[in-house]
């Protein structure tokens, strides 16, 4: 590209330009409040950059009815115009030719042109959106969508290893436990069940065997008792009966009656008692023979009944039931170390995985970085940016504006703006010229001064002059 003519009429802070075939490098410099920045104003407002264009009263001059430029340049063969006006309406119209024919639309055709202006200061203050549009427009589209792809990558990765972080951080280390098998206390229990039902019906037998006895015992000692009682009684019959055969034999009779009677009276009494003696002999052998009777029959049951079994000791099994109930827990408790240890491990290897995933991703994204088609000394690193291994952030005034004109040439722009150009030297402007022809590009900048290139435009009083 190159500018046949730059004319500027009517717009605020400036009379009139009117420059012919200017040099590659077009530097308008001034004081401050000069007018430098009208001057440029019209060529960002043509491609729509940021210009500070914002509403017609403020860019047409006093005594103007409307702000008008026109820029006519030559590219690859054809020749180019494009005129914009403002008038104090605000209303602001771009009309774009191209061997004398209209184009449409006009902002369109500029934009793929120029591409988007900035100057250094700009680039500096970018946010990472109009970043992602400037690396689109030098490393391509397919090359933007890839970067996007590794960007969501890492980001999923580092997320994945801070919550893998916050799991280690809350997994500790158990402390350890001597292994420990469990018993099976079932088949223990259910020993001791059938043990204490067994016992049950042995204590239940030997009850009922028992009381069987105690009847047979009582029976025993009733009829001993009674035999014994029924010996006296008889004995005491027979001596009855032997007293009165005595009294027969000691008292004669005598023939007195009263005697007489008085003898047979106690012969009657002694008759009497003797009577009672063998009556109670006899009551007494009665109920001797129902005791008999009795001794029998419960002899004969305590013989139908089955002997008592002996009843099975329990407490050795119930000592064996706590240790295992002991064994249990104790077996239990190194499950847990177990489940904790593997949790623990688990949570120490999702996190080292973690770690690996993030390193994977940062240096597959990293390559890919490194495999942007930039400008010489122009990369794209972490954080941003970078011009000879410097970010823009840190880098000098001069490095930043010969990063933004390597930037600007490797997005293919063929008109670029550097509003308020510092720390510029007649031997920067030879060096961006030499660039500029290599890529058919042009430049203009505004300086605060004097100038610096040989071909300079001074702004005196709104005036322009080609010093």
């Amino acid at each position: 590209m190159e500018v046949l003519r730059y004319e500027v009429s009517g717009w605020a802070g400036v009379d009139s330009i009117d420059i012919v075939n200017p040099p590659r490098v077009l530097e308008f410099a001034g004081g401050v409040g000069e007018g430098k920045t009208s001057a440029i104003e019209p060529i960002l407002a043509l491609a729509g950059g940021k210009s500070r264009v914002v509403d017609g009263p403020s860019c047409v001059r006093d005594g103007e009815e409307a702000a008008e430029a026109t820029l006519q340049w030559e590219h690859e063969g054809k020749k180019w115009s494009a005129r914009v006006r403002v008038n104090r309406a605000g209303s602001m119209t771009v009309n774009v030719k191209c061997d004398g024919e209209e184009m449409s639309p006009p902002r369109s055709v500029l934009g793929k042109l120029f591409g988007k202006l900035f100057s250094p200061s700009d680039l500096r203050n970018w946010g990472d959106k109009e970043q992602r549009e400037l690396l689109l427009e030098i490393a391509g589209d397919d090359w933007c969508q890839e970067m996007d792809r590794l960007d969501k990558n890492v980001t999923a990765a580092e997320s994945e290893r801070l919550t893998a972080g916050r799991i280690k951080k809350s997994t500790a280390e158990p402390d350890e436990v001597d292994e420990c098998k469990g018993t099976d206390e079932t088949a223990i229990s259910a020993e001791i069940d059938a043990a204490e039902e067994f016992n049950k019906v042995a204590r239940e037998q030997a009850a009922e065997y028992g009381l069987a006895s105690d009847r047979v015992e009582r029976a025993t000692e009733d009829g001993k008792g009674k035999r014994e009682r029924s010996a006296e009684l008889s004995r005491a019959a027979i001596d009855s009966t032997a007293d009165t055969v005595k009294m027969f034999e000691g008292r004669p009779l005598s023939d007195d009656m009263q005697n007489h009677s008085d003898f047979w009276h106690e012969i009657e009494l002694a008759a009497h008692k003797s009577m009672q003696a063998f009556d109670a002999a006899s009551l007494s052998e009665t109920s001797l023979a129902t005791l008999e009777t009795e001794w029998k029959a419960a002899t004969a049951e305590l013989k139908a009944l089955t002997k008592p079994a002996t009843e099975k000791p329990t407490d050795q099994l119930r000592a064996d039931l706590a240790d295992a109930s002991r064994a249990n827990v104790a077996a239990a408790a190194y499950t847990r170390y177990l489940s904790d240890l593997a949790k623990y491990e688990a949570a120490q290897n999702a996190h080292e995985d973690a770690e690996r995933l993030v390193k994977s991703a940062q240096k597959e994204r990293d390559k890919h970085v490194r495999s942007a088609k930039l400008p010489a000394g122009l990369e794209i690193g972490v954080d941003g940016l970078m011009w000879n291994g410097r970010t823009l952030k840190r880098a000098s005034t001069g490095e930043g504006h010969d990063l933004c004109l390597e930037v600007a040439l490797g997005s293919g722009h063929k008109l670029m703006v550097f509003d308020g150009a510092e720390s510029v030297t007649a031997e920067v402007v030879e060096r961006w010229e030499a660039r500029l022809e290599e890529h058919g590009a042009c430049l203009v900048i505004t300086t605060v001064g004097k100038g610096h290139t040989p071909g300079k435009y001074e702004f005196k009083a709104g005036k322009v002059v080609k010093s």
